[in-house]
């Protein structure tokens, strides 16, 4: 504002200078409208910069408006794919866990069938040997008592 201010000082300076140099009749006529011509002027310029600077603050302001909005929009997409990432990942290894206790489990299963198996065979060859073992003691019964 010093700066037009001197602007207009200087003009107004200049207009009087010239103006002494000019017939008397209409020195001052025209010194007025000179004067009234440079701060016109002045006041034209002031508004265009007003105007320049408002439009300037108003398209920063949106800019930066837009990028935040932009950047939030990412953070959120981001945020989004990482939960459903980990989400699909704990769904994984859920199902691997799951996966793996029923293979125990079958595992599980079969070592005790195979035991039960084992189990009833040893039974069944321990009731063959004591069967054996009871005939061959009636035989040698048998053969003493002749």
């Amino acid at each position: 504002m010093k700066f037009l201010s001197l602007i207009t000082l200087s003009a107004l300076l200049a207009l009087s200078l010239s103006a002494c140099k000019q017939d008397e009749d209409g020195a001052m006529e025209n010194l007025g409208e000179q004067m009234d011509e440079a701060i016109e002027s002045v006041e034209e310029t002031a508004a265009e910069s007003y105007e320049q600077a408002k439009d300037a603050t108003t398209d920063a302001y949106e800019s930066a408006t837009d990028t935040a909005s932009d950047m939030y929009e990412d953070a959120k997409e981001a945020a989004t794919d990482a939960y459903e990432s980990a989400s699909d990942a704990t769904e994984g290894a859920m199902d691997d866990a799951m996966s793996a206790t029923e293979g125990m489990m079958d595992d599980a299963e079969d070592a005790m069938d195979s035991a039960m198996d084992s189990a009833e065979d040893a039974a069944e060859d321990a009731e063959d040997a004591m069967d054996e073992a009871a005939e061959e003691i009636d035989k040698e019964m048998e053969g003493d008592g002749s």
